[in-house]
């Protein structure tokens, strides 16, 4: 027998004795299903490293059917781990097609009520592969039973109801329920479920009430892969911030097992709602979020591909572009966004309610163009992401309004993003036009800005901001002021959005009002500071184009401004600023006020406390050269520099100052000083303060203020020499429109003297008290005492003497209380009391008497005639009252002289405090003896008796300007009546005639001295600057002035009786007939 024939016999014996055992080993299983179910729980388990049990097993040949109860299928012992359990399964099969070619048809497969449960640490059945090279038996073996029993198998139909499957992923919980499915007659699988998802640390649920999966292909063993559709439906998110309703998708799907490859295309994912929870309210907001995309899984490399993604939210936003994201042991995400664009406006509903309320006064619409990337990697259990984002802004409004500011305009402009979060680098290019501004008391035209800046968050630097405003209106109080061309510049500054640091150390403003501002602004650590620093502002223009200024005025100089401020992280504001002009010079519109070279600096320094913004402050100003005139009033700042000093404390809650000091003056003339408490709180506004003068010499006052101001007015002035020192203490408090003044105004060692006028006072000490309130009251218990003493004190007509006062003030009243006794020449007066009421007013009222007693006249009237006068002065004006100028007293003096009486009553001036005082006085006279009187004078003797009056006698600037004037001689026994030809004479031409010795009569009065009349008679009247004068005997037709005797003499006979004549003629003629000291030429 040859080799090959002895291969082939063997091979046959072979497989006769194969299939001779297979046989068996088919009659052995067939008769005990149990040895069968031992085997398959074995095989399984120990391929597996699991436990595989089945209760039980039955099966049967024709027809090909399996049933099995009691599965269970679980690694390893504990109630944790991967655990399976199917209640019931049956299969029917078929083999098909022909013998060495036949397939397993498994035309029903019914699985009910099966469950899975599977824990975190739960490890999943796999089959153990020893890697070993296969054997020649075993391959023989492998396709004997392809040969013999079936090459593969397939499904024609298949249905699962009932099942679930839980699972506890740590901290995550999942459940699927009813989960049914189905193989139909076209081999497509239909599969459905329910799903909850559950985090219940964070009380968050997802939950899926329908999933569906159906299959759009048969099911190939052979090229496994799977194609169909995923539906989700009405899924609800949970979770105490926010719930998501209404949550649907669908995508169709292909997985290709050999490729471990998931396609899905047509995916749709829509969120139709959330509610926001806040507190015990919901808020509902329509989201309408719609996911479009499609792309690749690869499951193999864990890698997720959508080469496609769409996303939208309605009129809200929109994003085209693509994803790549890995989710294996190394985790990424990228996203590329090739176009969209997102409505803030639209948005703004949408985000948190505290985010919305920051944001509130906000509005940007307008659509914002998106495009870049954004990626993330997981990096020690932590994602990092990164982003390449670029967004433009075209033409979108933006509007920002507050209580009392509004704005809007039109954003241009570029925002780029890039690099790695939170260290982006941020870049932005912006521009606003038609930006407009406008508030309570302001109003800005539409305006231009621009900025540029760039920087990695949280840090940014300024590149440049510029800021262009053509016109800007306010109101400051209630005028109405308008600044034009405003430019801000900042050309470098950072800002710092993690810590709030800000600096910007040159902002440029400009502006039509105010020029050249360098501005310099700081935020760090918690703390603010600011500056500005500056020469030629324009500091006097704002001044007057905000009406600040009066106006009319004109103004010139150069300012300089220096300012600032700095905040600690308390809150209280620390500042300084100072205020210069240098050759400022002013002038009013009849240059009555002016100055020219002002040398001035004003200086603040203090901080502001909140909460209760109490303000403490030190300013000074500070005036050395230039000179200012005021009216009649000069000042050489360089020689008598201007100061002034303020401390103080200001509480803005309480409305109170306190004046800790207050000091202003002139250096070498006057000190003014000052301190106490002011409220305004109240209803009515209250003040207490304290007033100083400190010892001042009184001279350069004096100049200063009085001297030089009213000498050419005053020429007198300048011959008093005045000496001493002044000071004075006063407390001024009030209530509202009410207060009051109360101190001491003294004068030490004084000295006032005029050698031209005869006036001296020496060793003045004045202690003079003051109270001075505007609104009446009770009278207080005690009043205010003072002073008045003089060492020596010298003045025309009275003898040198000495003179001490006391003094006593109450509200608005000055007085004397007790009587003063003068020396005066012949004797003493006595001044009652003196009450002075309304002192610091503007009609101040004088009180007083005087009473003379045996006063002798011959000392007074000495110098005057040549021949002694004898008599006595007596009387008393019992009521002296002085008030608005006006001087008036009731009583009489009586003068016993010439062996008569002068009677003085209605003694008065007008006018005292003015330039041309009119003094006042009635007169009545009795008995004087005229011999007397003419004695020894150039009008000629008269001999008799005369008697008179002198009424509304007013005298101005040393003249008559008004009387009414009686002059009449009566008979006395034992008096002669006789007249001096001089006399004579005079009285003619006095009233306004001839002289009456002409001719005969004059040849007769050539031997005669005097002559005997009857009677003398005259009446002047002086008004309106017009003299008349008339005589009072009236005889015949006649008018006389003088009436001679029965028997001889001579008349005066008043030729024109209606004769009127001005004053000053009238005062010619009278010189003239007290100047001649001859007699009249006798013709």
């Amino acid at each position: 027998m040859k080799t090959k024939t002895r291969i082939v016999f063997i091979c046959c014996i072979v497989a006769f004795l194969f299939l001779t055992l297979l046989a068996g080993a088919v009659a052995y299983f067939y008769a005990h299903p149990s040895a069968v179910k031992t085997l398959m729980e074995r095989s399984v388990s120990r391929s597996t490293g699991t436990s595989f049990t089945i209760k039980n097993l039955s099966y049967s040949l024709n027809p090909l059917k399996v049933h099995a109860k009691g599965i269970t299928w679980k690694t390893g012992n504990g109630p944790g781990g991967f655990y399976l359990e199917v209640p019931d399964l049956t299969a029917d099969l078929l083999l098909e097609g022909p013998f060495g070619h036949r397939s397993l048809m498994v035309q029903r497969l019914r699985v009910d009520n099966f469950s899975c449960r599977i824990s975190e640490d739960s490890t999943f059945p796999k089959i153990k592969q020893e890697p070993q090279t296969p054997s020649f038996f075993g391959s023989v073996l492998k396709r004997m039973i392809a040969f013999f029993l079936f090459r593969d198998f397939r499904f024609q139909g298949a249905a699962l109801s009932g099942g679930s499957i839980s699972a506890q992923l740590g901290d995550q919980t999942v459940r699927v329920r009813e989960i049914r499915g189905r193989l139909n007659a076209d081999h497509l699988v239909e599969l459905s479920c329910g799903i909850q998802i559950a985090w219940p640390s964070k009380e968050m649920n997802l939950t899926v009430p329908l999933l569906t999966v159906k299959t759009d292909d048969a099911i190939s063993l052979v090229d496994p892969q799977i194609g169909g559709s995923l539906t989700v439906g009405n899924a609800i998110f949970e979770s105490p911030e926010a719930n998501i309703r209404e949550i649907k998708g669908r995508a169709d799907l292909l997985y290709q097992h050999r490729q471990k490859k998931l396609t899905f295309n047509n995916t749709n994912l829509i969120l139709k709602e959330i509610g926001v929870q806040k507190g015990s309210e919901t808020r509902t907001i329509p989201l309408g979020l719609r996911l479009k995309t499609e792309g690749t899984v690869n499951l193999m490399d864990r890698r997720i591909n959508a080469h496609h993604l769409h996303l939208s939210m309605g009129d809200v936003f929109q994003l085209d572009g693509k994803m790549d994201a890995v989710f294996g042991t190394k985790r990424d995400l990228r996203l590329k966004i090739s176009g969209g664009h997102v409505v803030p406006e639209k948005l703004l509903p949408l985000l948190p309610h505290g985010m919305r309320k920051r944001l509130f006064p906000a509005k940007l619409s307008g659509s914002i163009k998106l495009a870049g990337t954004v990626g993330g990697f997981e990096e020690q259990g932590k994602w990092r992401w990164n982003c390449n984002l670029h967004a433009r802004f075209i033409q979108n409004e933006f509007s920002y309004t507050a209580q009392k500011l509004n704005f809007s305009g039109r954003i241009n402009g570029d925002i780029q993003a890039e690099g790695r979060f939170p260290d982006l680098k941020i870049s932005a290019l912006m521009k606003a036009d038609h930006a407009v501004v406008s508030g309570t008391g302001f109003e800005v035209e539409p305006s231009e800005v621009s900025l540029s800046f760039s920087g990695r968050h949280p840090s940014y630097v300024i590149r440049d901001l510029s800021v262009r405003i053509p016109s800007a209106r306010g109101v400051l109080g209630k005028r109405e002021f308008l600044v034009d061309d405003i430019g801000l510049r900042i050309k470098k500054g950072r800002v710092n959005g993690a810590s709030g640091a800000l600096f910007f150390p040159e902002i440029q403003v400009n502006s039509s009002l105010l020029k050249n501002l360098m501005v310099s602004f700081r935020v760090e650590n918690g703390k603010v500071s600011a500056g500005v620093k500056r020469k030629q502002t324009g500091l006097i223009k704002t001044a007057l184009n905000l009406n600040l200024l009066p106006s009319g005025w004109e103004f010139a100089g150069r300012d300089s401004v220096e300012i600032s401020a700095e905040s600690s992280k308390e809150g209280a504001w620390a500042f300084t600023s100072a205020v210069a002009f240098q050759d400022l010079g002013f002038q009013n519109q009849d240059s009555s006020c002016m100055g020219e070279k002002i040398s001035l600096r004003a200086e603040i320094t203090g901080k502001i406390v909140p909460p209760a913004f109490t303000v403490d402050a030190t300013t000074s100003i500070k005036a050395d050269g230039g000179e200012i005139l005021y009216d009649r009033f000069y000042s050489d700042l360089k020689k008598n520099p201007f100061f002034s000093f303020c401390e103080g404390k200001y509480d803005a809650t309480d409305r109170h100052l306190q004046l800790t000091s207050l000091i202003l003056g002139l250096r070498d003339i006057l000190t003014l000083q000052m301190r106490g408490s002011l409220f305004e709180k109240d209803p009515a506004r209250r003040f207490d303060l304290s007033v100083n003068i400190p010892k001042t010499l009184l001279k350069p006052v004096f100049t200063h203020l009085v001297l030089e101001p009213f000498q050419t007015e005053k020429p007198a002035l300048g011959t008093l020499n005045i000496g001493g020192t002044v000071s004075a203490n006063l407390e001024l408090t009030g209530a509202g429109s009410h207060w009051m003044a109360k101190g001491h105004l003294m004068w030490h060692d004084g000295e006032l003297s005029s050698e031209d006028n005869g006036i001296s006072f020496n060793g003045v000490d004045l202690f003079l008290p003051l109270w001075y309130q505007n609104r009446k009251g009770k009278s207080p218990l005690k009043g205010l005492k003072g002073k008045l003493s003089i060492r020596s004190m010298d003045l025309p007509l009275l003898p040198k003497q000495a003179l001490a006062l006391p003094l006593d003030a109450g509200p608005n009243l000055l007085s004397v209380s007790s009587p003063t006794l003068l020396a005066v020449p012949g004797g003493k007066v006595q001044m009652g009391p003196v009450v002075v009421r309304e002192l610091p007013g503007f009609s101040p009222s004088v009180e007083t008497s005087l009473t003379m007693k045996t006063v002798q006249i011959e000392p007074l009237l000495a110098g005057l005639r040549t021949h002694p006068v004898q008599g006595i002065l007596g009387g008393k004006l019992d009521r002296i009252h002085l008030e608005g100028g006006n001087l008036r007293s009731v009583g009489e003096v009586k003068a016993k002289i010439f062996d008569g009486e002068v009677i003085l009553s209605d003694l008065g001036v007008s006018g005292l405090f003015t330039a041309t005082p009119v003094f006042k006085l009635n007169a009545r006279w009795k008995d004087l003896n005229l011999a007397e009187i003419t004695t020894g004078t150039s009008f000629g003797k008269i001999e008799g008796i005369l008697n008179g009056y002198l009424k509304d006698l007013e005298i101005s600037h040393g003249q008559p300007q008004r009387f009414d004037l009686l002059l009449e001689t009566a008979k006395k026994k034992g008096v002669p009546q006789k007249i001096s030809v001089k006399a004579v004479d005079n009285i003619a031409q006095l009233g306004g005639g001839q002289t009456p010795f002409m001719g005969v009569a004059g040849l007769f009065a050539s031997l005669f001295k005097k002559f005997p009349y009857k009677k003398i008679g005259a009446h002047a009247i002086l008004k309106n600057d017009v003299f008349k004068i008339n005589g009072t005997i009236k005889e015949g037709g006649k008018e006389y002035l003088v009436k001679r005797g029965l028997f001889s003499g001579v008349d005066v006979v008043n030729q024109n009786p209606d004769n009127r004549v001005s004053f000053k003629d009238m005062v010619k003629r009278i010189k003239r007939v007290t100047a001649s000291k001859n007699g009249p030429i006798i013709k």
